[in-house]
């Protein structure tokens, strides 16, 4: 088995306890693979130092110790766990699960998986629950694309894409948003208004044969729709779960800030730039927001 370790939390700040409605509560941590903890200790890219010096790293030796435990040792089965993106690689994912029995589990995209996704996690659709957000990779073959939507009908996984959707997710309500701002879709940082509203008005162009090719293929289908963002920020929910980050990373966006507040979550998770990262409290923001890595995932205990 390949060994999953837990990262031991050196202070309540990094380790919170988030409030909910009532007496409810969320207690975070991270779970990683260890061979990901020496390739995430440095960046070669001034933006990506940037991005961590502003936030806390939970896969560096010199700040943490990672030690393996046991289920017992760490309170129980997580209500979830947030695991980042795969990139067709499910062996960790399925351990995880035989092992600490998450009651749900989101894959936050770049799932890239080359068989239909009930059949890559064929050993665990019956332990927990399964859901998803695609990423912008998911739409690079047809195969993936296909292996996490049309070539899920009939299967457990049917109904379990978030993107663009709050569902109960174990007895708590979870939205999720997939994919990444593109300029031809929608690019709020250009201040370019939307050129496609939803997914269905690209597919209407598309069918009209105005969008075809690999620009149709590899991109624009994981682009992040403005209309569906507007729907989700109508709604509330306790846990945001998106492929793009908001800004506290310093490649993400703002209006993903903006969508969390106006959704009263507490928690925001999200994947696609591959590292481990806790960001700080901020007095403007009530909720607390994390970065998971490739080979890892975030542990929420209830």
């Amino acid at each position: 088995m390949t060994a999953v370790v837990w990262l031991a939390m050196e202070s309540d700040e990094m380790n919170p306890t988030l409030g909910l409605d009532g007496d409810a509560t969320l207690t975070v941590r991270f779970v990683c693979d260890p061979q990901s903890i020496p390739r995430v200790a440095c960046f070669k890219q001034p933006a990506m130092r940037a991005a961590h010096d502003a936030a806390v790293s939970l896969t560096q030796h010199q700040h943490h110790t990672a030690s393996q435990v046991e289920c017992s040792d760490i309170g129980g089965s997580p209500w979830l766990m947030c695991f980042g993106d795969p990139h067709g690689r499910f062996q960790l994912i399925r351990e995880t699960v035989r092992r600490w029995r998450p009651k749900a589990i989101i894959l936050l995209g770049d799932i890239c998986a080359d068989k239909p996704l009930h059949e890559e996690l064929f050993d665990i659709v019956d332990l927990t629950e399964v859901w998803f957000i695609h990423g912008n990779h998911d739409s690079d073959e047809e195969r993936w694309w296909s292996n996490i939507s049309s070539r899920l009908l009939g299967t457990p996984l049917a109904n379990r894409n978030l993107s663009g959707r709050v569902c109960q997710v174990a007895g708590r309500k979870v939205a999720g948003l997939g994919g990444v701002f593109y300029g031809k879709v929608w690019n709020p940082r250009d201040g370019v208004p939307s050129l496609y509203e939803r997914p269905e008005d690209l597919i209407k162009e598309q069918r009209r044969g105005l969008m075809v090719g690999v620009d149709w293929q590899a991109r624009l289908r994981s682009g992040i729709f403005r209309g569906v963002y507007k729907d989700l920020a109508a709604q509330e929910a306790d846990v945001l779960v998106t492929h793009e980050g908001p800004s506290l990373h310093v490649h993400g966006s703002r209006v993903l800030d903006e969508l969390a507040s106006a959704m009263k979550v507490k928690l925001l998770v999200h994947g696609h730039h591959h590292h481990n990262l806790a960001y700080p409290p901020s007095s403007q923001e009530p909720w607390r927001g994390y970065c998971v890595d490739e080979g890892s995932a975030l542990a929420v205990y209830p």
